[in-house]
């Protein structure tokens, strides 16, 4: 049974499937414990924090009926987690706390590991990168290096936080060798990703853009779609002044997500991103195109009506719609206000107009 969790995270669809059955059938209280727990994993990560929340508690219920002290531990982590994702940060915390408290042997730098992935969501990154390394030297001392590789993974995105990026890539590409020893192909594409991210922190585009190129062939062999792959690539090239590159890659991505119905919000921020790197091509008319493609917010409809202005066309009263009707993107700040002042800037004055980056 337990051989079922780690199938949660390299195969969430075929886990799902095999902890339903086995709930089906009637099991005693501790493979349901595992099955639940299974579920409630799945939906955390892929579907639905507030039916994960149940599912681990339900989970959690059924192993204190066992009187497993190693099983409490294991699901209140997960129950702790998916509490803090949730936006509940005090009860998932004491939920991790506790865990910590029951916790022995190697399941303690399990529980470690996530309890400072935890402690990052909320910012609080050097309290994490305690927790990180305890657990590193835990696990690693335990022969137990899927997890340790975890840790590891975890502690790098601490320290990018933080802007510490040596230690970051070392971290990540310590991660790297050890996902690569286990056959952990995904995890391992995950940590040349994140390499690219802390190059790109550093300022070394070439290097960032190598690093997400073999990230990406990686994600291609495994047929895996990683649309923020191509957010961060795009970021690189308008860094690196190669507009009309990020518009190619933007308009590529947003293609493949509309055929595999993946998330509109990373699709609203690519269509962000294509307008931003059209205007920077002194494009108008496409940046109008691709900012109308998605209208999720006030301002976003705003920047353009002003591409609109700067490429000569009269309003369309069509061209705005309802945003109750579209996906909202999460933080779409940061885009659209560089939308909102490139377009400005181009309506004033196209020729002294600058680059999106």
């Amino acid at each position: 049974m337990l051989e079922l969790l780690p199938l949660a995270f390299v195969r969430p669809g075929e886990a799902l499937t095999r902890a339903r059955a086995i709930l089906a059938v009637d099991p005693d209280p501790y493979d349901a414990s595992i099955a639940h727990q299974v579920i409630g994993l799945v939906l955390r990560d892929f579907g639905d924090v507030s039916s994960g929340i149940r599912e681990l508690r339900t989970a959690l219920r059924l192993a204190r009926l066992v009187d497993s002290q190693e099983r409490q531990a294991d699901v209140l982590a997960a129950l702790g987690v998916a509490l803090t994702k949730a936006g509940r940060t005090k009860p998932g915390l004491a939920a991790l706390d506790e865990a910590v408290s029951i916790a022995a042997g190697t399941m303690t730098g399990r529980v470690l590991h996530r309890r400072g992935g935890a402690l990052r969501i909320v910012g609080q990154h050097r309290e994490a990168l305690e927790d990180l390394r305890r657990a590193a030297a835990i696990l690693h001392a335990a022969g137990d290096t899927i997890w340790e590789a975890r840790a590891l993974t975890a502690a790098g995105l601490a320290e990018l936080a933080i802007n510490v990026t040596g230690r970051a890539d070392a971290d990540f590409a310590a991660a790297e060798s050890l996902f690569a020893a286990t056959s952990q192909e995904l995890d391992r594409s995950y940590a040349r990703h994140n390499r690219g991210l802390v190059a790109f922190r550093s300022g070394d585009l070439p290097l960032a853009l190598a690093h997400l190129d073999e990230a990406g062939r990686r994600y291609r062999s495994l047929a895996v779609l990683e649309p923020d792959l191509s957010v961060d690539r795009c970021a690189v090239l308008l860094a690196a002044d190669l507009p009309a590159d990020a518009l190619r890659e933007a308009d590529a991505a947003i293609s493949d997500i509309e055929r595999s119905h993946g998330q509109p919000t990373i699709a609203a921020e690519l269509q962000l991103t294509a307008a931003g790197a059209a205007l920077a091509c002194a494009d108008p008319r496409t940046a109008l195109a691709r900012a109308e493609a998605d209208p999720l917010r006030i301002r976003v409809r705003a920047a353009a009506a002003r591409c609109r202005r700067a490429a000569g066309i009269r309003p369309r009263a069509s061209a705005i719609r309802p945003a109750s009707r579209r996906a909202r993107v999460a933080s779409p700040e940061p885009s659209a206000s560089r939308l909102d002042a490139a377009c400005s800037a181009w309506c004033s004055n196209p020729a002294d107009a600058s680059p999106l980056a």
